[in-house]
């Protein structure tokens, strides 16, 4: 009898476990399809995205460049022929030139300092235009600058739309002012406001929140840039007073403290613990608990993961205010 007893164990415990098989394979199939749902989503979402700014932006960057090459043909052509023209024609190609000047205005973003500084180069240009006395070669530099200024945007422009669509989203205005700023630099143009890139890096010092700094801050030093532009972010950074770069040191420290990964360590061995318990105490509800205890565990090396690259972020550009900070200082002492 003892025999047949530990015979139906046997057989009770074979079922058992291939019931337990097919419930892990069950939960991970149930993991995996939720995994591959969320994957597509956020791909189609991706997608969705760059579609839409691709083509629009390109379209409405196409149409800016239009007007450009119309408004600065006009403006050669009328320079170069006016003391020959009939005033009546001078008057017929100035009103070309208003309505191109007023295409431009509402296509070109007019918070943007390169587009004010642009409107306000055709305005001027346009003045002098109507001026008998006003000579060829000034007008003729007048259109130098505003091509400069013309090709600036439309440069940052494209960047702007090529970094888009990379990443899926629209970027911030940060990341745009940079963008602007870099390509002033590659066509040997300094910044039409000298106070607007510090002003801008204490904003993000002073106002944005971690993620926000953090995000800006690391992408302008990534991998993958131009000697010069890490040279001219961080002469930017060494411009900062040494308040704000003690603030934004402070800000930095902070992360790293509070994104600390190991204070999560200890939590592990509890839920461990109570795993364990739930495991030999409660037969019927095992695997609820080993579900419970996994997602719990996933959750937590979620968290120490994300948190662990902040903080590394965090580290690294802690270590290049202080630099910064170090060196002033110790050019005032001598």
């Amino acid at each position: 009898m003892s025999e047949l007893d530990s015979l139906i164990k046997e057989i009770a415990n074979v079922q058992s476990n291939g019931i337990n098989a097919a419930i892990i394979a069950a939960i991970v199939s149930i993991i995996i399809g939720f995994s591959t749902i969320m994957f597509q989503w956020r791909n189609a979402k991706r997608t969705s995205i760059v579609s839409s700014i691709s083509k629009e932006r390109i379209e409405w960057v196409n149409n800016m460049r239009d007007n450009f090459v119309e408004f600065n043909n006009s403006l050669f052509v009328l320079n170069q022929q006016r003391k020959f023209l009939y005033p009546e024609h001078i008057e017929q190609e100035i009103n070309v030139l208003l309505k191109l000047s007023n295409n431009i205005e509402l296509l070109i973003n007019p918070t943007e300092s390169y587009s004010k500084a642009l409107i306000q180069e055709i305005e001027s240009v346009l003045v002098l235009i109507q001026i008998d006395k006003t000579s060829v070669d000034k007008i003729g530099q007048k259109y130098k600058d505003i091509m400069k200024l013309q090709q600036i945007i439309l440069k940052s422009e494209w960047s702007r739309t090529k970094l888009e669509i990379e990443k899926g989203k629209v970027i911030d205005n940060e990341k745009v002012k940079a963008i602007y700023s870099e390509k002033a630099n590659e066509l040997g143009l300094q910044s039409v406001n000298k106070n607007e890139n510090m002003n801008s890096l204490q904003e993000i010092i002073y106002e944005k929140t971690e993620k926000e700094m953090i995000s800006y801050f690391f992408e302008e030093f990534s991998i993958g840039k131009k000697t010069k532009d890490y040279i001219n972010l961080q002469k930017k950074i060494y411009d900062l007073k040494i308040e704000v770069l003690e603030y934004a040191i402070s800000r930095f420290t902070f992360i790293d403290n509070t994104r600390d990964h190991s204070k999560y360590l200890p939590s592990i061995i509890p839920l461990l613990a109570v795993y364990l318990g739930m495991f030999f105490t409660m037969k019927n509800q095992q695997w609820g608990a080993l579900l419970f205890i996994c997602i719990a565990i996933v959750l937590i090396v979620y968290f120490i993961a994300r948190d662990r690259k902040n903080r590394n972020k965090a580290i690294f550009l802690l270590e290049i205010f202080k630099q910064a900070r170090d060196r002033k200082i110790k050019e005032k002492q001598l």
